[in-house]
């Protein structure tokens, strides 16, 4: 609700010809906010959805600090921090829901699982994939291509360019296909991954 109410400040903002994207949740752009030149209606639409957002932070923000400390008290949950794009909210969302990971030998039984693998349809030696199956949970399915998304976009504080975002990202369903190979299984949550910023994970 609250990406929807973001949502629509934003289409305020771009019909006034104000493009922010996510400075406008900064002081400095909310500041702008307050102060766009809108007609009336539209002016009271903006207050009332400010007023909503305010409100809906105050709700979600004691939710956040309270899965942040569950999953600090969770060792799956941390070494699953350690990879590029996973914060506290997917970990954990990823250890609840897969419960005990040695029951899935490879990564691709994770992937199918979560319904991130391609349905097939072929017969008589000819191989025909379509989209994915969207089977599974699917908070956990979007939280994963969300981190997906943010271990390959630029980084500037990390130390190497992701192979993934050295070339174009022309399509939306690339996401999907990255978030399979990243996804984490028993072979990733062994280690720490070092040299990653934390500031840019969900």
């Amino acid at each position: 609700m609250r990406a929807r109410v973001k949502n629509e400040l934003q289409h305020l903002c771009l019909n006034k010809g104000v493009q922010r994207k996510h400075k406008l949740w900064s002081a400095a752009g909310q500041q702008i906010l307050r102060e766009l030149p809108l007609q009336q209606w539209a002016g009271r639409r903006r207050d009332d959805l400010l007023k909503l957002m305010a409100m809906l932070d105050q709700q979600i923000e004691p939710l956040d600090q309270a899965v942040k400390a569950e999953a600090q008290r969770d060792k799956m949950a941390l070494l699953l921090q350690t990879q590029p794009g996973v914060g506290a909210i997917t970990a954990l969302a990823y250890v609840l829901t897969l419960g005990d990971v040695s029951r899935f030998p490879r990564g691709k039984q994770v992937a199918s699982y979560l319904g991130l693998i391609p349905r097939e349809h072929s017969s008589g030696g000819r191989q025909k994939l379509g989209a994915i199956t969207k089977q599974g949970n699917r908070m956990l399915r979007m939280l994963l291509v969300e981190a997906a998304q943010i271990a390959v976009l630029p980084c500037r504080s990390a130390p190497v360019q992701p192979v993934a975002h050295r070339t174009a990202w022309p399509r939306p369903w690339h996401a999907l296909a990255s978030a399979r190979p990243f996804l984490p299984s028993p072979h990733l949550t062994k280690k720490p991954v070092a040299n990653w910023d934390e500031n840019h994970i969900q």
